[in-house]
């Protein structure tokens, strides 16, 4: 395989984790419709679109189907209870007797599951570094972020108010969309340089991965936690980088690596999340250049992408 199909395969693969994540995030909103059909021994049908739960208790003497349906969907405005249509059979010494009710009732909601509790969460996205160089641009659709984040969450009781500390892995990756190639020079300085003459299917980036600390306030407008925002800090403790460079010549392919370059070991985020059902919006950016001061161009990390 040679490095135009790697790349190929690279934004596939890449696409494709997006589109399954967004699948899977709406697969759990989407919901069917169920029928159930003569539950009382007669000739009725009763239909019921899009429910949330539905149960049924048989006994020796009565059979109780309740159904439930969030009222309002994802949709803000009418979202703190819940429709319930519940129908009741009992056989009684040959008889038979059905009652029928429907009514509102209060549902069990993010801000009433008070206290601690887990999450783990991950995230993918694109880089499109600011505060770049004049002779420097990068191409942001090969220069993707990925995230893996495990959090320790805790709501007061009764409160739309979260507070959120934890721990996570974020995968770095800066890729130049000019000619040129970034190359370490005498004492670790980084500098971009030409392609070797008659150079072709070039590429040149920068990687590194960081263990980072969120430190996380989120504020629900609903108290199902339909929409939510989510804004705070992450404190990255990078691992020393690497630059990769490839290119063909002469019909030979060249995979030339760099390894611990001078990228800042610890640096700090702002990051904001927006999620609406379950499926989120996130910016993250850097008010630290990606490289230390004096060692190489001074460009600053900002992404943003899918976060779930």
């Amino acid at each position: 395989m040679n490095m135009k199909e790697r790349k190929s395969m690279r934004r596939v693969f890449f696409t494709m984790i997006l589109i399954l994540m967004s699948a899977a995030a709406y697969s759990q909103v989407k919901r069917d419709s169920i029928i159930i059909d003569n539950v009382t021994g007669g000739r009725d049908t009763t239909v019921f679109h899009n429910p949330d739960e539905v149960s049924i208790i048989t006994t020796d003497s009565t059979q109780i189907v309740k159904v439930i349906r969030r009222m309002g969907g994802c949709m803000l405005g009418k979202i703190d209870t819940n429709e319930v249509y519940e129908k009741t059979t009992r056989i009684n010494d040959s008889c038979l007797s059905v009652t029928s009710k429907f009514y509102l009732a209060p549902i069990i909601t993010e801000a009433d599951t008070s206290g601690l509790k887990g999450s783990i969460h991950f995230a993918a996205g694109v880089t499109a570094p600011s505060n770049v160089p004049d002779n420097m641009s990068f191409d942001p659709w090969n220069s993707f972020e990925l995230m893996l984040t495990g959090l320790v969450d805790y709501t007061p009781k009764n409160s739309l108010q979260t507070f959120s500390a934890g721990l996570g892995f974020t995968w770095h990756n800066f890729v130049l969309k000019t000619n040129k190639m970034f190359t370490q020079k005498e004492y670790g300085y980084i500098d971009l340089t030409d392609f070797p003459d008659g150079a072709e299917r070039r590429w040149s980036n920068i990687h590194y991965w960081s263990l980072s600390v969120p430190l996380l306030f989120t504020q629900r407008f609903d108290r199902r936690g339909l929409f939510k925002l989510t804004v705070g800090a992450i404190v990255n403790f990078n691992k020393s980088g690497y630059i990769k460079n490839t290119y063909e010549l002469n019909q030979l392919e060249y995979d030339v690596r760099t390894n611990k370059i001078e990228n800042r070991p610890v640096t700090f985020d702002l990051m904001g999340i927006m999620k609406i059902c379950g499926i989120g919006l996130y910016c993250r950016y850097s008010p630290f250049s990606v490289l230390k001061d004096d060692y190489g161009p001074q460009f600053h990390s900002l992404s943003f992408g899918l976060y779930f």
